[in-house]
């Protein structure tokens, strides 16, 4: 259980769990979180409810996945 992440988002998405604190990288609020099936990281992205899965860069602009 991380207590940085909300219930509902953390029951919504049983298959990750999430790892330590939330970053800020863009003004975008991030947090790691570990995919129990696939043993990999993603980073899940507060504002878009949306999971990465490479770590986003500083300074780099993102696109949309629409």
């Amino acid at each position: 259980m991380n207590i940085h992440v909300p219930k509902e988002i953390r029951e919504k998405f049983c298959g990750y769990e999430f790892l330590g604190l939330p970053f800020e990288v863009n003004g975008k609020k991030y947090i790691r979180a570990f995919h129990k099936t696939l043993g990999e990281t993603h980073f899940y992205d507060f504002a878009n409810c949306f999971f990465w899965h490479n770590r986003p860069e500083q300074g780099k602009p993102e696109y949309n996945s629409l």
